[in-house]
C-alpha cells in the first residue's frame, strides 16, 4: 500500500510539475522578413537607316551590273544588358521574275563584323565583343555596314529599270550564361575566330 501511495503522490506531483510549467512566461519575439526583390534585366536593340552609298561617280537610283553599293544601319543596345549581336539580310527584286544571284554581299576593310552561312541564310556576326547596354551608361552604338556587289557578266537587260529591296533583322542576345553557345550554336561561336 506504502509503494502505492507513493506512486499517487508521484503523479500529483508530475501533474502539477506540466500545469505548472505549462504557465510558466518565456521571453520570445518575432519578425518579420524584408522581402528580397529581384528586377531582371532588358535587352532591347533599335536600328536606324538604312543609308546607301555608291561608288564616289555613281548613284544608288541608277546602279550598273559591275557596282557596289554600301548599305549602313546604326544598331543601338537600349536594353540594360550587355548582348551579342548577328543580323541576315531580306533582299528580293520588286520586279517579278528577276533572279537573286546577281549579287553577292561583302563588308568594308575595317569590319568589326563577319560573315558565316548557317541553314542556307547568310549571317552577319558583330566579332567586336558585347555591346554595352544602359546599366551603367549610354549603351554602345554599332555600325552594320554590307557592300552589295552586282555581278557584271549575270546581269543582263531584263534588270534595267528594275529595284531591288534589302531589308532584314537584327538578333540581340544576352552574353552570360552561355547563351549565345545555347541559341545560336557553334556556326555562330565559330565564325570570326570563335569569339563571342
Amino acid at each position: 500500500m506504502r509503494s502505492k501511495a507513493m506512486l499517487s503522490v508521484l503523479l500529483i506531483l508530475l501533474a502539477a510539475a506540466l500545469i505548472g510549467g505549462a504557465t510558466m512566461a518565456w521571453f520570445t519575439d518575432k519578425t518579420d522578413l524584408e522581402a528580397a526583390e529581384f528586377t531582371a534585366g532588358t535587352l532591347e536593340i533599335s536600328a536606324d537607316g538604312p543609308n546607301e552609298s555608291a561608288l564616289p561617280d555613281r548613284h544608288v537610283d541608277n546602279i550598273n551590273p559591275g557596282d557596289t553599293v554600301t548599305v549602313c544601319w546604326d544598331i543601338k543596345n537600349i536594353g540594360t544588358k550587355r548582348a551579342e549581336l548577328r543580323a541576315h539580310l531580306d533582299t528580293e527584286w520588286l520586279t517579278a521574275g528577276l533572279s537573286n544571284d546577281v549579287y553577292t554581299y561583302a563588308l568594308p576593310a575595317d569590319s568589326d563584323w563577319v560573315i558565316y552561312e548557317e541553314d542556307g541564310k547568310t549571317w552577319f556576326k558583330y566579332n567586336a565583343g558585347p555591346l554595352a547596354g544602359t546599366y551603367d551608361g549610354d549603351g554602345d552604338t554599332v555600325k552594320l555596314c554590307v557592300e552589295v556587289v552586282f555581278d557584271g557578266p549575270t546581269m543582263g537587260n531584263a534588270f534595267q529599270g528594275a529595284k531591288l529591296e534589302i531589308g532584314g533583322e537584327v538578333e540581340a542576345i544576352q552574353t552570360t550564361n552561355g547563351a549565345p553557345e545555347a541559341v545560336w550554336g557553334d556556326a555562330y561561336v565559330n565564325a570570326g575566330g570563335g569569339q563571342s
